[in-house]
């Protein structure tokens, strides 16, 4: 199967404020519970290699698409703490948002476990209105009491 065809990313890179970088450090992966300087091995059996976990403060909305709209990508909502695996993960699907398509964006970030909420309030944040069309707060909010009643 041939490789796709990286799709150009518009904009410029611009450095992340030190003070936010240092506010969203965590210590755990809130993609995948993982505890910042664990060792952990990688998946293949015979040749398994030992990776300390490290962390990155990802920008959940990209920064040169979130320039290329005029706003301000530095923001808490739109910052996370995540592993290097995770965020390796991420770049795969940030493709998506470059070609317009922010729902298949944040279906991506959702089939890796980024967390919904905190996707959906950088969205927001952002004024992507087609998330609000797509799962209306009322009826995420229910699904989300149905969730926790079930648990009990």
């Amino acid at each position: 199967m041939p490789k796709r065809k990286r799709t150009k990313r518009e904009g410029e890179y611009s450095p992340m404020p030190r003070a936010l970088m240092l506010k969203s450090r965590r210590m755990f992966c809130e993609v995948c519970g993982t505890r910042y300087g664990q060792i952990r091995a990688t998946p293949s059996v015979d040749d398994a290699v030992f990776l300390k976990v490290k962390q990155v403060i990802d920008h959940i909305f990209p920064v040169r698409f979130i320039l290329t709209l005029k706003l301000d990508p530095h923001v808490e909502v739109n910052m996370l703490s995540c592993c290097g695996t995770c965020h390796g993960r991420k770049l795969k699907h940030e493709d998506k948002i470059f070609r317009g398509d922010v729902l298949g964006f944040m279906a991506g970030l959702n089939r890796i476990g980024y967390p919904a909420a905190r996707v959906r309030t950088a969205a927001m944040h952002f004024g992507f209105l087609e998330v609000e069309k797509f799962v209306p707060k009322a009826q995420a909010e229910k699904e989300f009491l149905a969730l926790t009643e079930k648990e009990r």
